[in-house]
């Protein structure tokens, strides 16, 4: 039987106090009363928050959660284990690649009705304007839903922010910060999927507030292109962050256009969700009153953006699954008489069978030579397809070094069962790399 998953993404612009000292006041705590009795809320899986600054308001909204049900909550990025949480697992896993010297937290965190199996967050390496102040970066969970796993991450990276730059430059700044971010965090998941951690067979979902507006098709093809992710069907409102319907963001941003700012991405080389779809709702409540830039304005928004709800199926996996082992890799050809320093990778579905790091090179083999240490597990395909990928290189320090095989080839898990070999070849070399397929 399929299973139905349903993700959620809000920000809550819960901003802290500091933001008081200019007159500003959004009512935080009557915020979060409201948001509570949104029906966006009801029957998602997983929802993903970000901006829960404001430490008060942001422990009521998780404990709000919590008693609805999303008992399995990790902590907020960037911040410290807040007493007064009902529920907030400790990062099995925290790597802060910023000077730690933030004052303020990172906003984001993710609850789940269903467990949280592993949980870790990653500190962003730098950021400009206000968001250099803030511990921004991304919080990643294990979920695992009637015996199936789910890999979700929410982040909240760089915004446009006015002071990354001048008049200018600002917003080409603010985009080069976050294409490093997004760098980060596909190098983050590309070491899991190469240890076999994110295995092809499971879903990777990538949710949150990207400040990549959907409508800025240069933006938005590199953001996709640098996670190698897809996007859903959208259906709904046309932007999330929308400055002109939404009372709120008009209050906070008058002369700023609309985006479409909050996504929630697929990652390739995975399962799939079928249907997999982004809902755009635009909830309000009873009217209230807030200050913004000096003024008094009466409005029925309960946070700037406007929530996200994606929903798609997780197909059934096969009842046989298609599996290959790599039994051996023998370099044919290389570009040294003397004999080649070898290093480099060599992955299934993204996983690695065979690695050696640069500084760990083999030294001086000449070819036909056989790679030692090369994992001979048998690793399961559900779509019926391997990619196999090598990547070796002579190291020639000091002079460059030279490529002796790169190439992927995929290979059909439907043909028939017993060893194969596939040829691969490179700028100066070559390998024959034989595997066994079983089903």
């Amino acid at each position: 039987m399929s299973t139905t998953v349903k993700v959620a993404n809000y920000n809550t612009m819960l901003l802290p106090w500091i933001v008081s000292i200019g007159g500003d006041d959004f009512h935080n705590a009557d915020r979060v009363a409201k948001i509570l009795k949104l029906p966006f809320l009801q029957g998602n899986d997983v929802v993903v928050l970000e901006e829960l600054f404001n430490i008060a308001p942001s422990t009521a909204l998780l404990n709000g959660l919590h008693d609805a049900g999303y008992i399995h909550q990790t902590r907020v990025v960037g911040a410290d284990d807040w007493p007064d949480r009902k529920q907030a697992m400790p990062w099995n896993r925290s790597q802060w690649t910023s000077t730690h010297t933030e004052p303020e937290n990172g906003g984001i965190a993710i609850v789940s009705r269903h467990p949280i199996t592993w949980a870790e967050q990653l500190i962003y390496a730098d950021g400009c304007g206000w968001d250099h102040e803030s511990a921004k970066g991304f919080a990643y969970a294990r979920v695992e839903k009637d015996g199936r796993t789910l890999h979700v991450v929410g982040t909240h990276p760089q915004s446009t922010d006015t002071g990354c730059g001048d008049e200018k430059s600002y917003r080409q700044n603010a985009a080069k910060i976050r294409h490093r971010q997004f760098t980060q965090l596909d190098d983050f998941l590309t070491e899991k999927e190469h240890t076999g951690l994110i295995p092809s067979g499971e879903p990777v979902l990538l949710v949150g507030d990207f400040n990549v507006d959907r409508h800025d098709r240069a933006e938005y093809s590199s953001t996709l292109a640098t996670l190698r992710a897809e996007d859903a069907a959208r259906t709904g409102r046309t932007y999330s962050f929308d400055t002109k319907a939404n009372t709120l963001a008009h209050a906070r941003y008058p002369d700023d256009g609309p985006e479409d700012l909050d996504l929630a991405l697929q990652r390739t080389g995975h399962t799939l969700l079928e249907n997999w779809t982004v809902d755009v709702s635009a909830p309000t409540t009873a009217a209230y009153t807030v200050t913004a830039g000096g003024k008094h304005v009466e409005v029925t928004d309960p946070s700037d953006h406007y929530p996200i709800v994606a929903t798609g199926v997780l197909p059934e996996p096969p009842k046989n699954p298609s599996t290959l082992r790599v039994d051996k890799v023998t370099i044919t050809a290389g570009d040294d008489s003397g004999g080649d320093d070898l290093y480099g990778e060599i992955t299934v579905n993204g996983r690695r069978v065979w690695h050696v790091e640069r500084d760990d090179a083999l030294s001086d083999k000449k070819p036909p030579y056989q790679l030692p240490g090369v994992d001979h597990g048998f690793l399961a395909s559900f779509d019926g397809n391997f990619v196999v990928t090598a990547l070796v290189w002579d190291s020639d320090s000091p002079d460059p070094d030279d490529e002796l095989v790169r190439q992927s080839v995929t290979v059909d898990g439907r043909t028939a069962p017993g060893p194969h070999t596939v040829h691969l070849t490179g700028l100066h070399g070559a390998a024959d790399l034989t595997y066994t397929l079983q089903r």
